[in-house]
């Protein structure tokens, strides 16, 4: 199995599941792996298809050597991209889609997968900088998605509950000002690991004050380096 900081946020926080209960019924069972020969944009190929953010490594006798985490994968794949530009690799729109067939090694639902997120990013590879080709901004990316929103004093429980539903970090704002950002992980590693009473301590107290944020008409792949450069999970 694997359990990540997500379940604990999902199948133990926001259900009211005992901190004592047996993992077995938190985890994922009997989770998809890749091996250690396999491309890291292999892997997140795999993991944009079916919505996984880490996946196990395995070596040839299928022993566990190592957890691959998306934002590792995402950033290979943008690496990649960059060298391709620089190389011009990648000559008109017609051949995107042979570019990225060839930069994934992969096929069927896994490549239409990476095409969906990679396919734009590869576009301006192909046609360069400017145009309607270009890649898409986050205003783009995320219109229409709703973010996380709680106030300062509202108590782990109920924020990881919101989290849980939505899938997505809490951003704490105060008078429509964005004062803090609460994450899944700090749901792990601030609150359950240090046995907080849920109920009682209110977000303000463990959330990360200040965090750093970006404006809507960044593109994709600016927003991508600046969480790479900046060790970042979620980016306002």
């Amino acid at each position: 199995g694997i359990v990540s900081d997500t379940d604990i946020v999902r199948r133990v926080v926001a259900k009211h599941v005992d901190h004592g209960d047996s993992i077995d019924g938190v985890m994922t069972p009997k989770p998809t792996c890749v091996s250690m020969s396999d491309s890291a944009v292999d892997a997140l190929g795999t993991m944009v298809e079916n919505h996984f953010r880490h996946l196990p490594v395995l070596d040839e006798k299928g022993s566990v050597v190592g957890l691959l985490d998306i934002a590792k994968c995402l950033y290979e794949a943008i690496t990649k991209l960059e060298k391709m530009k620089q190389k011009d690799g990648a000559k008109g729109g017609a051949d995107v889609d042979a570019a990225l067939a060839s930069l994934a090694g992969v096929g069927g639902a896994q490549a239409a997968a990476l095409s969906q997120l990679l396919g734009p990013l590869l576009a301006k590879v192909a046609e360069g900088a400017g145009g309607d080709g270009g890649v898409p901004t986050l205003r783009k990316v995320l219109s229409g998605r709703k973010a996380v929103r709680v106030s300062p004093g509202t108590n782990i429980r109920d924020t990881a509950i919101e989290m849980a539903e939505a899938r997505k970090a809490a951003l704490v704002v105060e008078d429509d000002a964005l004062v803090g950002i609460f994450t899944f992980k700090d749901v792990m590693n601030r609150a359950v690991s240090k046995e907080m009473p849920l109920e009682l301590t209110a977000v303000s107290s463990l959330m990360t004050p200040s965090p750093d944020s970006v404006l809507p008409d960044m593109d994709v792949i600016e927003a991508l380096q600046t969480m790479h450069d900046n060790k970042f999970l979620n980016l306002p």
